[in-house]
């Protein structure tokens, strides 16, 4: 046998087949203001599974971001049609409030010292 062929008993010489699995998750719209309180199934499709959702954002295929809330485990495969289709992001929830309330936070910081200053 040529090298070439033996090659082909080689298991690492394979490239990996990822398998994808769509997970069906309820998630809130994010808006300027804040997130909406109304929520919506959605399914997002992945080659691992999570481990959680909670505060992890998503995005639909117009840009509209969305907050995960939680898994909907027992949903049967045919409603996966018929709920919003997204794109998990490796942004979080958290870092993007940090972002937002951190000129909050030192502004108020400012008028405080200038207060007991004076």
């Amino acid at each position: 046998m040529t090298s070439e062929q033996m090659s082909l008993f080689d298991i690492d010489s394979f490239p990996e087949q990822k398998v994808e699995q769509e997970i069906m998750i309820l998630v809130r719209k994010m808006h300027a203001n804040g997130v909406t309180q109304t929520m919506k199934r959605a399914v997002f499709r992945t080659d691992k599974i999570p481990d959680k959702v909670k505060n992890v954002i998503f995005k639909d295929t117009n840009g509209v971001s969305y907050v995960g809330c939680r898994f909907l485990e027992r949903e049967p495969k045919e409603s996966y049609s018929n709920c919003l289709q997204l794109k998990q992001t490796d942004e979080d929830l958290s870092v993007i409030l940090k972002f937002k309330v951190d000129p909050v936070k030192k502004l108020l910081a400012d008028k405080r010292r200038k207060y007991y200053a004076n």
